[in-house]
């Protein structure tokens, strides 16, 4: 099956302040790595700043910021063997859906309760826009997600075999252009930094 099992995470709720995942939100952010590779954690630490953000800006701000790969991913169903060249092959249908490392942990987060933003670059195309809505009906805040100035919408074709691993065709696109400086624009107010994708990312 395709779809999302909601009922395989059972009644999960935002973890409590004194969960080792949060740290208080006075004066830290907890860093969280993610490699590209089977979405592991890579690494952790926390960035200190100066004076907790406004009780203001931290009601309205997400809990958690995903940062990174934001990619448009086309799967297509499993296939007994390749095509022979000039061979046209017919299957079921194809999957478009929202993927990449920093996307799949914010859709996560936002199916539990957890208010969840999402920082990453689309480009100025039909992908993009695609994107964009298809994370806010999730419950993602894409208000972080921004438009690439050279860059068209990264993008990847799944192509699985029976009995093989998955092949991968893909492009970086406007992942390349990501920055600290489009990070640091939504961080105020949030208590988890989650970057995804940290070693795949181009830029």
């Amino acid at each position: 099956s395709w779809g999302f099992a909601p009922s395989a995470f059972g009644d999960v709720t935002e973890p409590p302040a004194s969960s080792p995942w949060l740290t208080p939100a006075t004066s830290q952010v907890k860093l969280t790595i993610f490699s590209h590779v089977g979405h592991s954690i890579r690494s952790e630490l926390a960035v200190s700043g100066s004076e907790a953000p406004p009780a203001s800006v931290r009601s309205e701000s997400p809990t958690v910021v995903c940062a990174g790969l934001i990619i448009a991913d086309l799967f297509v169903p499993p296939l007994p063997s390749l095509p022979r060249p000039g061979e046209l092959v017919v299957c079921d249908g194809f999957l478009l859906d929202a993927g990449g490392c920093a996307v799949n942990t914010a859709v996560i987060l936002a199916h539990l309760g957890v208010r969840t933003g999402l920082v990453g670059k689309v480009g100025d195309d039909d992908y993009g826009g695609w994107l964009r809505r298809s994370l806010a009906r999730k419950r993602v805040l894409v208000d972080g997600v921004s438009t690439a100035r050279r860059s068209a919408t990264s993008q990847t074709v799944i192509l699985p075999v029976d009995g093989e691993d998955r092949r991968y065709i893909h492009v970086p696109g406007a992942n390349a252009e990501l920055g600290v400086a489009d990070i640091a624009a939504v961080l105020p107010g949030a208590r988890v930094l989650a970057i995804g994708g940290y070693l795949a990312l181009p830029g």
